[in-house]
């Protein structure tokens, strides 16, 4: 039988093929499992180059995987849950992190071990499950000391510290200052920055504006030195809203503007976000939410993106706040509602600005018994974690409740508990606006020589404010 030429040159061509190719054998498969990892940029900036790395990395995982290397194979898995985690893919960052520990059960490494956990540590944290990342990160805290392995310890303890800074703020601070001590041991440039920008961050929770901004400035410093400029962003950031809390809108506006320059949008939405939020706010405190609402509702979208559920409900939170000063209360109460349903316990800190902002919608509206049984659940969790700031904004707005019910006594003590607060505190501007209330209450019970001093303390301490340079520590009216 003849067959056409076309077809035996086919054939030919494909034994040879054939022929030419072999299965990978365990040294090929482990060199290119190396070149694969090797070749991944774990600090790439652009969207894209995060995502070409995790493709290395997740080749490299698989051709370790099938040679039976499952200690490198945890090893690379640890470096995807981390870029997971910037990519805003926090579930599968959950799932690398779990098949890591899966493969240290049967090769075994404590100092994997402990980089697995604190990465679902992390990853637990992102997504809003508090007890199991403390579970994760209080096991890789004991591993690490037991091992002696410094950067795990440093780890654990910075992560540690974004957890508690929920609840208490002062235990937050002092975890993160151990982190930052060993960080120095280890001479880690990158860990101290953001172990600084921690500490920072524990500082402003407490309305500790010097303090906070020292650490900021150092953590920019130092990213500078690096050439981090994703992170060199955050740092501006930060530094805005305290120039926000101290009631300079330019300097608050100029560095969220340099921090935008800084930034690939499409590779950054959860800091693009928070610049949006910080110009919303800005916006709100000039007397001007019609503009405010719309960079809220911008920094919604960002932080969808996102996944980051914490992020979601605070931009919420600053939607309903811009409907109160709108006086849109219907709008303002159902966001603040959704907050709450989506708050992982009632008595969190992340519910505390909704209960607050809900007595302060039901004051708006002449419901005040309703008003303060909200209020009360506020201060209740401000006192608990140590945020006297805010304690001292509910005890006012109590006494705003108490003097729509024509109870005066229970009012004047609230006004004067929190009057002397806002004292210890400094927050000249919360002072002044307590005098009013003060005032006001002292003219309807007929103390018209009281009511006189409160109004003309009120007057002082106000000029005081308009005299201050604009860098003092100055806190923005709430009462």
């Amino acid at each position: 039988m003849t067959f056409p030429r076309f077809i035996v040159v086919l054939l030919s061509v494909l034994i040879c093929s054939a022929a030419s190719v072999r299965p990978i054998n365990g040294s090929d498969a482990k060199e290119i499992a190396r070149q694969s990892a090797d070749s991944a940029n774990d600090d790439a900036i652009s969207l894209e180059a995060r995502q070409a790395a995790l493709k290395k990395l997740e080749d490299a995982a698989r051709f370790y995987l099938s040679i039976g290397d499952k200690l490198e194979a945890a090893r690379i898995l640890n470096r995807e849950g981390h870029l997971q985690l910037i990519l805003n893919a926090p579930n599968d960052s959950l799932a690398s992190y779990d098949r890591a520990l899966a493969l240290l059960r049967q090769s075994p490494s404590t100092e994997t071990e402990v980089d697995s956990l604190n990465g679902l540590g992390e990853s637990y944290l992102l997504v809003q499950k508090r007890e199991q990342a403390e579970e994760a990160l209080h096991k890789a805290l004991l591993l690490s000391e037991q091992s002696g392995y410094v950067r795990g310890q440093a780890q654990a303890l910075l992560t540690l510290s974004d957890s508690q800074n929920y609840e208490n703020h002062a235990i937050a601070l002092q975890t993160a200052q151990k982190a930052l001590a060993l960080w120095q041991r280890l001479d880690d440039k990158a860990g101290l920055a953001r172990t600084q920008s921690q500490i920072g961050r524990c500082y402003l929770a407490q309305s500790s504006l010097p303090e906070s901004t020292q650490n900021y400035r150092e953590a920019l410093r130092l990213w500078r030195e690096l050439s981090n400029l994703s992170e060199q962003a955050e740092a501006l950031i930060m530094l805005a809203f305290i120039e926000f809390r101290k009631g300079d809108w330019q300097s608050c506006i100029s560095l969220l503007n340099q921090a935008q320059a800084l930034l690939d949008e499409r590779a950054e939405p959860g800091k693009m976000g928070q610049i949006e939020a910080g110009l919303g706010a800005a916006f709100n405190e000039n007397g001007l939410p019609e503009i405010g609402i719309t960079h809220f509702q911008k920094a919604l979208d960002y932080y969808r993106e996102t996944k980051d559920p914490h992020a979601i409900s605070h931009s919420m939170w600053e939607l309903g706040r811009t409907y109160y000063l709108l006086e849109k209360y219907p709008e303002a109460l159902s966001q603040f509602q959704q907050v709450l349903a989506n708050v992982e316990r009632a008595d969190s800190l992340d519910a505390a600005p909704s209960y607050e902002y809900l007595g302060k919608v039901g004051n708006a509206m002449g419901k005040a018994a309703n008003a303060l049984k909200y209020l009360q659940q506020a201060l209740d969790i401000y006192i608990k974690s140590a945020n006297p700031r805010e304690a001292a904004r509910v005890r006012a707005l109590m006494g705003q409740a108490y003097q729509q019910q024509g109870l005066l006594g229970p009012a004047r003590q609230e006004y004067q508990q929190a009057l002397q607060e806002f004292i210890e505190l400094s927050d000249r501007l919360n002072q002044a606006a307590v005098y009013y209330m003060l005032g006001r209450l002292e003219s309807r019970s007929g103390n018209l020589d009281a009511a006189e001093e409160y109004f003309r303390q009120s007057i002082e301490t106000t000029e005081k404010i308009r005299r201050l340079p604009s860098s003092s520590d100055l806190g923005h009216l709430e009462c």
